[in-house]
């Protein structure tokens, strides 16, 4: 008797573990890349924070966080565990998950006319706006809208990206300065600085 309630214990827990998410292999389509400042860094957990990549030293990281319905949770290096798989396919399941993203259309991508009637497109209307920028189509995409082999982009804030094809000095200032007029203010700021994009990656712009 006492071994049948134990087992029914147990079955009744890990019923209530998997209705509330915490089966982490499964919740892998729930991992995506995001991108934060050092702010987010808390200290004692820099250690535990799965650093994908270093968009400006000491400034601005790409991380991977899972969705918790509304609210997100960094992935930790601890979770690798419970997930068991690797780093790296963790990041390739992030990267898959938001590709989803643009198919569902839960991403939206504009094309407006910019300073000096240059376009650009306006990725917008989602947290994960500015971590369009390790969309796997990203580059395909906007060479076919801006009619450019060589793009240049802007992560003022989370929830917007904005990518305009390469132009002077001058026009880039003026980007720069409609970027801060409409962008000023917002929740979560992340940077002024513009970035390259080409066929040979992401860059910034010095």
């Amino acid at each position: 008797m006492e071994l049948y309630k134990l087992i029914l214990k147990t079955a009744l827990i890990m019923g209530l573990l998997n209705l509330f998410g915490c089966d982490k292999k499964e919740g892998l389509d729930k991992v995506y890349p995001y991108i934060i400042t050092k702010d987010y860094l808390i200290e004692g957990a820099i250690s535990e924070t799965i650093i994908v990549d270093t968009l400006i030293d000491n400034e601005l990281y790409l991380t991977l966080v899972k969705d918790l319905n509304g609210l997100v949770e960094n992935v930790k290096l601890s979770d690798l565990k419970s997930y068991k798989v690797s780093k790296q396919q963790v990041i390739d399941s992030s990267k898959s998950n938001l590709n989803k993203m643009f198919v569902e259309n839960k991403i939206k991508a504009t094309l407006f006319d910019g300073p000096n009637n240059i376009p650009f497109i306006l990725f917008s209307d989602h947290w994960l706006s500015a971590a369009s920028l390790y969309w796997t189509n990203l580059y395909s995409f906007a060479r076919k809208n801006l009619k450019t082999d060589t793009c240049y982009i802007s992560i003022p804030q989370r929830d917007a990206m904005i990518v305009f094809p390469k132009c002077s000095e001058k026009e880039i200032y003026d980007f720069k300065a409609m970027i801060r007029e409409k962008e000023s203010g917002a929740r979560k700021p992340l940077t002024w600085e513009i970035f390259q994009l080409d066929e040979s990656g992401i860059k910034r712009i010095e």
